[in-house]
């Protein structure tokens, strides 16, 4: 497969697919998919997802999160500030004591709480807003956009360029 890949599909690559892309593709994705990206999902982002993490995901980062580093990584910090001998001891310190610490407070914060958010706020948001756009929206696009250059432009190159060559090299 590799010689017939080497000598048979690289020219059609080179000749044929690589002037395809070129010149349909790359306007088709340009000037079509693009803005449908920006607009669409920027619209998504501002109106949905946005909203969700200021009010839901920013407080359970500030109390959970600040809790951990008031309680543990403060002490740590300021101990590796004042007394620089211990870096040398901090390895241990990290190992005994950190690892312990995300076993068992962040691991069940990120758990239980993260799990619920996700559910209660953030699932909601990606069935009820998201969903719809990629159906609506992408879909669309690729049906109307897509659809027509695969059909009028792509289609050709395969049944007169790309056809034969698998046909001759791999019945060989």
């Amino acid at each position: 497969m590799s010689p017939v890949h080497t000598t048979a599909m690289s020219p059609v690559y080179t000749t044929a697919m690589l002037p395809f892309y070129t010149t349909t593709m790359s306007p088709v994705y340009s000037t079509v998919m693009s803005p449908v990206h920006t607009s669409a999902m920027s619209a998504v982002q501002t109106t949905s997802i946005s909203p969700v993490h200021t009010t839901v995901m920013s407080p359970v980062h500030t109390t959970a999160m600040s809790l951990v580093y008031t309680t543990v990584m403060l002490p740590v910090n300021i101990l590796e500030l004042c007394c620089p001998s211990i870096l040398q001891a901090m390895l241990p310190v990290y190992t005994t004591t950190m690892s312990p610490v995300y076993t068992t407070v962040m691991s069940p914060v990120y758990t239980l709480v993260m799990s619920s958010v996700y559910t209660t706020a953030m699932l909601p948001v990606y069935t009820t807003a998201m969903s719809p756009l990629y159906t609506t929206a992408i879909l669309n696009v690729f049906t109307t956009a897509m659809l027509h250059v695969y059909t009028t432009a792509l289609s050709p190159v395969f049944t007169t360029a790309m056809f034969p060559v698998f046909t001759t090299a791999m019945s060989q």
